[in-house]
């Protein structure tokens, strides 16, 4: 996928499905996997469904008058 290649992905355990935990028979490393996934939490399957406006698009430009 583009975001591959663009190196913007998340870290692998935030995607949902990426790790079955019933597999992990060490009790401490399933520990330490279950722990980072309760404190950052986990990003939903779609997160946008629209591409991000280009670089230096019109969406991108601040008005003058914000400029201080």
């Amino acid at each position: 996928p583009e975001a591959v290649r663009a190196v913007n992905v998340f870290y692998y355990l935030t995607y949902e499905g990426a790790v079955n935990l019933d597999s992990i028979t060490n009790p401490t490393d399933r520990a330490a996997i279950e722990t980072q996934i309760r404190n950052f939490g986990q990003a939903p399957a779609q997160l946008l469904t629209e591409p991000h406006p280009p670089r230096n698009s019109a969406m991108n430009l601040t008005p003058m008058m914000y400029n201080v």
